[in-house]
């Protein structure tokens, strides 16, 4: 390594973990610190048991802050040396601005190969082990006691309507459920049992009667089991929620993809599954690259004596932060929804944010 290399990564790395530092501070607070917060006072969990969630949740957010200081530390590192006059000599000594981007580049690259193992290789399983830990908690401390109404799907329109007297979670077990399956123009179907158990795949109900409406009236069947399509463990219905795709590898989102293709795994409540899945996939990618992708635009955007305060900078990353995940966001529910392909939802920003900072490679080097 060059000595000029080594001087130039100096002036990036520690812009780079103050910048890391401050965003992680930033995401904690509007994020997890929050959800925290209402675990404890809202919902009554330990709070052992919640510091142990907050902190299993920390190297996700490290692995998203990480492209995050890489702008911050290429526009410092770069406005410092500009301040000083160095990059004015470097250039009169025949160095071109694309040689002197050039350890900021390489950092860009590291930086993207650590991002890629923290969601890779820590952030999924840290984030699975948080929510084990609350489903465990769940599971071993809470059953519902009262009257109980489920809505499935949780969201567009409704397919079932399911009212049970009480709700365990330890014993799998509903007891006087009823439940209404819509039928589109059709009156809906009807469901009665004195209990419905969970066998670890579906519920199913003991002592039931279905009811369906015929040209001649309700037709009735009653029989000793029948399946509940209701598509939720206990689990889920206490926790109110499923395995989210963040906490999945990379083997495992590819598989779960493979299952879902299959029009039998092909879950009611939500037909864009499969494509969130592989908006994952590509999102597992794409952040990580990211780091090269600011660390290009950053370096000549820091060129100018003005830009050389603290204060300025991480005001100027913040911005370019804020609006690249702000577009991010937009473009990621675009191609969960199939509007889009997963695959330029997830790239597009990258390829926006490098033509721009190429743009301005090439404005500075003339």
């Amino acid at each position: 390594m060059k000595i000029i290399d080594r001087y130039i990564g100096t002036q990036f790395a520690g812009p780079f973990l103050v910048g890391v530092a401050a965003f992680v501070a930033i995401l904690l607070g509007v994020g997890p610190v929050f959800d925290a917060a209402r675990l404890v006072v809202r919902d009554g969990f330990p709070l052992t048991l919640v510091l142990q969630v907050f902190l299993l949740q920390i190297p996700s957010v490290i692995a998203l802050t990480l492209p995050m200081g890489t702008v911050f530390a290429a526009l410092m590192g770069s406005g410092e040396l500009s301040s000083h006059g160095e990059i004015v000599a470097m250039r009169a000594g025949g160095v071109s601005i694309w040689r002197l981007a050039t350890p900021v580049v390489l950092a860009g690259m590291c930086i993207t190969i650590l991002a890629f193992l923290f969601n890779e290789a820590i952030g999924p399983v840290s984030s699975a082990k948080a929510s084990a830990m609350l489903r465990e908690y769940v599971l071993t401390t809470r059953d519902i006691n009262e009257p109980m109404v489920l809505r499935v799907p949780d969201r567009g329109e409704a397919k079932l309507l399911v009212y049970a007297d009480r709700l365990s979670v330890r014993e799998g077990r509903m007891s006087n459920v009823t439940i209404i399956e819509f039928k589109g123009k059709r009156a809906p179907d009807l469901y009665f049992a004195e209990s419905a158990h969970w066998d670890g795949r579906q519920w199913v109900m003991r002592n039931a009667q279905h009811r369906w409406m015929t040209e001649k009236g309700y037709a009735e069947v009653v029989s000793e089991t029948a399946r509940a399509p209701i598509g939720k463990g206990p689990e889920e219905i206490r926790a109110g929620g499923k395995r989210k795709p963040e906490e999945y590898t990379l083997h495992q989102l590819q598989a779960e993809i493979k299952r879902l293709a299959d029009p039998e795994n092909a879950p009611a409540d939500n037909r864009n599954l499969r494509l969130t899945f592989i908006q994952h996939l590509h999102l597992r990618f794409a952040v990580p690259w990211a780091a090269i992708c600011f660390a290009i635009l950053g370096f000549p955007l820091g060129m100018r004596p003005q830009r050389t305060s603290t204060g300025v900078g991480f005001g100027i990353s913040l911005a370019i932060v804020f609006v690249y995940y702000i577009v991010f966001n937009v473009l990621r529910a675009f191609g969960e929804q199939g509007a889009i392909s997963p695959l330029v939802a997830a790239w597009l920003p990258n390829a926006v944010v490098l033509s721009v900072g190429l743009g301005l490679m090439y404005d500075a080097s003339r």
